[in-house]
């Protein structure tokens, strides 16, 4: 898989095939760790809406559960 290609974008694809299989040792891309994730600027939040934060956790969820359905 290219390291280019959003997630949003993977997700969208992988939408069009509902009953597709993970294969085994199918390779993963490891999660981002937050610890080292660093953003600066007016823009930044200290915390996300409710609401932001239920559907990124919503979206991981329904990422994996496609992957191994």
């Amino acid at each position: 898989m290219n390291p280019k290609v959003d997630e949003q974008s993977m997700m969208t694809y992988l939408s069009q095939f509902p009953n597709a299989k993970l294969k085994d040792k199918a390779p993963v891309r490891p999660q981002t760790n937050a610890a080292r994730v660093k953003a600066y600027g007016p823009g930044k939040q200290t915390e996300f809406p409710r609401s932001a934060r239920w559907v990124t956790n919503f979206f991981r969820i329904l990422i994996r559960w496609v992957c191994i359905n």
